[in-house]
Order: structure tokens, then C-alpha cells, then sequence
């Protein structure tokens, strides 16, 4: 029969426990500079013990320089800077139709109100967002003026827009088109579909023209733009600032991290001199309990500059020959090869790499990009990066004959006869990571 009761024992066991201030640490080594620094701020919003530090007398001589500029009567030629006065107001779409629009003073208002209406339901591309009929509907007019505005809105600048779709643009811009080969339009109307998978035997067939003419078609159909408003979309430039510079000094090259694009981080000492002297218990515990935590912060930023430093060193000392003669020196890198050599996890690593930069006499880079992995030569020479037989194979196919383009099968003969063995199905896999299309559709005639 078994029998219940209580036992007391001691067990003793071994375990990570991800505290707060652990994770906190693995984030800021995982943060970008920009997101760390509005990681910080938002620090200093949540807690008052700490400061982010600046030079105040160099703040105020800045500021008295340019009172000083402010009040001069005149700028030296060291001082006139002509951008100052180059606006910076982005023209968009809608502000460029509306100008056209405005300048037509053969419409009448209730015609401008129509053709205003249509401006305002186009999409990024360009084209109308909504059916003519649902248009007058709203609109409270007949179909047939909306469809006339819509033909003033298609002649304006950029040619194409106001299209119901990308076919209808194109065919907009093939009208407007002078110099044309004769069947384009016929051609992009009904059998676009073959041009997009570049069946160009079917058009030949079709229209009982050479292959020659059909490239031509092809070659005025590419000067088109299928998105006649994409130029009024383009995204912001993101700049980015290196986290780290590698410059080559009396033959050798140094590592400098860029600490100085993180704000400095202080302790206010007004905090400080109130440890143990609050009367109240309470304010006395949370002020030590902040202070904590900023010391923690400081340190993991500290310790996070440690590391970035010593990755990156690792990784210029791995590739210098990548420095010296491109890709072609750029040796196979794992995280765990550069894991040992700095003596931390694998995934340190790949946080201290992930959205880090390094400025290079070869230009900017994110640190991954240097990890890559190799295959084996069958010559005995030392393995090649799949990054340096990447860009062999987009040099291959550069510099191929575009009558008789380089199949897969001879892109991998011509990188075996090198001494690079690698199968056809990698071929393909490599070229089309590159964007790189079969030869099939490379093909010109």
C-alpha cells in the first residue's frame, strides 16, 4: 500500500535566468546606432538619475557664432553657403497636376472640379483608383464628361497617367510616341503577355515579322514606363553613419570605432548626493535602485563598444586580402571563426555584425557582409568564397555573347575549367539570387 507524507530534500541545479538587466544588455549589442540612441533617450525620459552630457561651452560658442552671423551685414565668402537658400519643399504628383490644371483656362469650373476629383483617386502609380461610372455617379454628371476629363487628365505631364492600368499607360505613351516601330501598338495591346514571358517566336508568328523586328518592338517598348508617376514616390534617402573605419597606415590596417555618434552618459550628481541622506526610506531605495540600473546602462554600453571593436578587428585582420584586391580576396568567414578568435558565443557575434557598418578604402559595408561561405576548389588551391564565385558568375554572363547567351550548364563547365566545382542547379540558384534571368530570356536576336 502506498504511503503519502512530506519529504524535504535539497536539490542543487544550474540554469540561466534571463534577468532584466541581461536582456537589456543583449538588446543594446543588438541595436543599431540609431535605434540605440533612441533607446537612450527614451532612458532618460524613464529614469531622472541619468544624463546625457554635452560640451556646454562649445554649445554656447556655436550659438554666438551664429548670433554674431545673424546681426553681421554681410557674409565673408567662408560664411555664404548658396544651399541655405535652395527650397527644399517636395513637388508631388498632385501639386504637379493641379499646376497643369490651372493653366488650361479653356475649361470650365465644373470641368476643373472633375478633372480635380480624378487627381485625387489616383495611386502611386498613377493610375485611376476608380470606375468612370462610379466617378459620375458621385459626381453627379454624365459618363461622357467624365470620360473627356479623363482624356485632358492623360494629356498631361507625365505622359501616361490617368490610365485605368500599365497597359493602358503604355498605350497612351506609344500614341504620343513619334518615332515607333509600326506594330508596337498592336503588339503591346494584345500580346503583352508574351512579351512579359518573352515568347517573341509567337509574335513573329503572329505578325510574320523577322526576330529582328520583334526586338526592336521590345527595345522601344523598354524606353516606356509602366509606372508613369513612380518618379513622384521616391522613398527617403537613409544615410548611414559607419560604426567603425578601417584605414591602412604604414602598410597595416587599423580598426577605429565611431563611439563618439552615441552621446555620452552621465550619472546627475544631484541623485548622487542624495543616497543615504533622505529622510524617507522609499526615495532613498528608488534612487539607489536607479542609480543600478544607470550603472548597468553605462556598462553595457561600454561592454558593447568592446565588442564591436573586437569583431570588427577580427574580421579586417581575416579579410584583409579583400582590402587589397576585392572581391576576388574574400575568404570564406563563419560566425564561429570569429567567434573563437574574440572568444564569445556565435551569437554574439551575430549581434554585434547585424546592422553594424564599417567604412573600408573599398566603401561601406554592413559587417555580415564579410561572412560568407566557401567551396572547394578541385586544383588544390585554396576555397573560394560563394560571394567571389557569385560575382564570377555575373562577370560570365556580362561578358557573354548575347545572341548565343551562356546556359547554366556552360556557366558551370567554364567555372569548372577554374578549378571551381559546382553543380548546375547551384548555377542557377547563385545567378538568380543575382536577379540574373535564364538564357532563354536573356536571348537577343
Amino acid at each position: 500500500m502506498m504511503q503519502l507524507g512530506l519529504d524535504l530534500s535539497q536539490k542543487q541545479l544550474l540554469k540561466l535566468a534571463m534577468t532584466p538587466e541581461l536582456r537589456q544588455s543583449i538588446n543594446i549589442l543588438n541595436y543599431s546606432t540609431a535605434d540605440l540612441v533612441h533607446y537612450l533617450h527614451q532612458q532618460v525620459n524613464e529614469n531622472p538619475v541619468i544624463k546625457l552630457s554635452a560640451d556646454d561651452s562649445q554649445q554656447k560658442d556655436s550659438f554666438d557664432t551664429r548670433e554674431h552671423r545673424s546681426y553681421s551685414k554681410g557674409y565673408t565668402d567662408d560664411e555664404y553657403n548658396p544651399f541655405n537658400y535652395i527650397s527644399d519643399e517636395t513637388v508631388t504628383l498632385e501639386s504637379h497636376l493641379l499646376e497643369q490644371l490651372s493653366m488650361l483656362n479653356h475649361l470650365h469650373t465644373h470641368q476643373k472640379h472633375i478633372v480635380q476629383f480624378l487627381i485625387g483617386n489616383l495611386n502611386k502609380n498613377g493610375f485611376l483608383a476608380i470606375e468612370p461610372k462610379l466617378a459620375a455617379e458621385l459626381l453627379n454628371v454624365s459618363i461622357n464628361e467624365v470620360d473627356d476629363m479623363i482624356h485632358v487628365l492623360q494629356s498631361f505631364d507625365p505622359i501616361g497617367v490617368g490610365a485605368q492600368n500599365f497597359v493602358d499607360s503604355l498605350l497612351i505613351q506609344i500614341k504620343a510616341k513619334k518615332s515607333k516601330p509600326p506594330l508596337l501598338y498592336d503588339v503591346v495591346k494584345h500580346d503583352i503577355e508574351d512579351i512579359a514571358n518573352k515568347k517573341y517566336r509567337n509574335i513573329s508568328k503572329k505578325y510574320s515579322i523577322s526576330m529582328r523586328e520583334v526586338q526592336e518592338i521590345v527595345d522601344c517598348l523598354r524606353t516606356l514606363n509602366p509606372r508613369p508617376a513612380g518618379d513622384f514616390h521616391v522613398p527617403l534617402t537613409k544615410y548611414i553613419s559607419p560604426d567603425v573605419t578601417v584605414q591602412k597606415v604604414d602598410g597595416r590596417y587599423h580598426v577605429i570605432l565611431h563611439s563618439e555618434l552615441l552621446p555620452p552618459i552621465e550619472i546627475n550628481g544631484t541623485y548622487q548626493k542624495l543616497v543615504h541622506r533622505s529622510a524617507c526610506v522609499t526615495t532613498d531605495r528608488y534612487v539607489q535602485e536607479k542609480i543600478h540600473e544607470a550603472t548597468w546602462l553605462i556598462n553595457s554600453i561600454e561592454q558593447r563598444n568592446a565588442t564591436i571593436y573586437n569583431v570588427s578587428k577580427a574580421i579586417v585582420e581575416h579579410q584583409q586580402d579583400f582590402f587589397e584586391m576585392g572581391i576576388s580576396g574574400l575568404k570564406p568567414l563563419t560566425l564561429k571563426d570569429i567567434a573563437q578568435k574574440v572568444d564569445c558565443h556565435e551569437s554574439t557575434v551575430s549581434r554585434a555584425t547585424n546592422g553594424k557598418y564599417i567604412q573600408t578604402p573599398r566603401g561601406l559595408f554592413e559587417l555580415k557582409y564579410f561572412f560568407t561561405n566557401s567551396l572547394e576548389r578541385t586544383d588544390g588551391e585554396q576555397s573560394n568564397s560563394t560571394a567571389f564565385i557569385k560575382e564570377k558568375i555575373k562577370t560570365l554572363i556580362a561578358e557573354e555573347n548575347k545572341l548565343k547567351p551562356l546556359s547554366d550548364q556552360k556557366l558551370m563547365s567554364l567555372l569548372s575549367s577554374e578549378g571551381i566545382q559546382i553543380s548546375r542547379r547551384t548555377v542557377a540558384k547563385y545567378r538568380e539570387e543575382a536577379g540574373i534571368e535564364s538564357s532563354s530570356k536573356r536571348r537577343r536576336f
